[in-house]
């Protein structure tokens, strides 16, 4: 059995950890998130990117949205063998819109948080490749792996205070079991040459022993400053104006109405660039404005 370090210790990470472990020795992970070294990740000891040189391993797998930056952070900065190093992207994680029932599951979940944020008075916009696929394929796009909206920051505390007594009463009715959890990331990052600690999301996660019912979706937090708002990403920071996000409009999306950016097509090219081409391997690298 293979020796493996599973580089990356997020959501894909976790997704590919339980995708593999039963016909790989997955033997430690690494991360470049300092807050993460030494630490443990599925009882294994996350390690710094530099002491994979001294370490005995028969593959590294890269599990992170950067697959192509880490790439070349390991071949070309650290001197590793690239013959060593297998790049993953997205689709490849299983846990993701692959059947119609995962995709009713999901969306039923969507439209769930989408009436409880308005009942709050909570803005919001479904977001990222969720908004995608929406708008351009009139579909959650397959090889996604989770539902994304965009809220702002200064509706935090609001949130997870609706949340908590939310949660522990709610049932979907699609799914077998009903343990719903959230957790909040953090990170710091340089934004405009400066070292901030943001708030990066509020993950909503189904925590089932089943694997159909593993139904997820984030809550991703916008800063805003001046006539932009920005928001981190994975070590790093996208940004729009303002004015294409705010105040947002309505779309009906298999019978729903729900919240998009106010100018929606400006909004997808300026995160994705020529959005309306599929890009079936896709990283965070290929962010139009990352």
């Amino acid at each position: 059995m293979k020796n493996v370090i599973i580089f990356g210790t997020g959501e894909f990470a976790k997704n590919i950890y339980n995708q593999y472990k039963d016909d790989l020795n997955i033997i430690n992970f690494s991360d470049n998130n300092k807050d993460k070294h030494n630490t443990l990740f599925f009882e294994k000891l996350v390690v710094a990117p530099k002491d994979l040189t001294s370490m005995d391993f028969d593959e590294i797998i890269i599990a992170s949205s950067y697959s192509e930056e880490i790439y070349q952070q390991l071949v070309e900065n650290l001197n590793l063998d690239k013959n060593k190093i297998r790049r993953l992207y997205v689709n490849e994680s299983k846990v993701q819109f692959y059947s119609k029932e995962k995709v009713e599951k999901s969306e039923y979940f969507m439209f769930e948080i989408c009436r409880l944020l308005e009942e709050n008075h909570i803005s919001y916009y479904i977001d990222h490749g969720t908004l995608l696929g929406i708008i351009r394929d009139e579909a959650l796009i397959p090889w996604d792996k989770d539902i994304d909206l965009a809220v702002l920051i200064e509706d935090k505390e609001k949130i997870e205070t609706m949340l908590k007594s939310y949660l522990n009463n709610f049932i979907h009715p699609l799914c077998k079991t009903n343990n719903w959890k959230y957790k909040i990331e953090k990170e710091e990052i340089i934004v405009e040459g400066i070292k901030e600690t943001l708030f990066i999301e509020l993950q909503i996660f189904n925590d089932s022993i089943f694997k159909e019912d593993e139904v997820a979706l984030d809550l991703m937090f916008r800063y805003k400053r001046d006539s932009i708002i920005y928001w981190g990403v994975c070590g790093k920071y996208l940004k729009a104006p303002i004015n294409i996000c705010f105040p947002t409009s309505q779309i009906v999306y298999k019978n729903h109405s729900i919240n998009v950016p106010n100018d929606k097509i400006a909004y997808l090219s300026n995160l994705y660039g020529d959005w309306q081409k599929p890009i079936k391997n896709w990283t965070y690298d290929k962010y139009n404005n990352l």
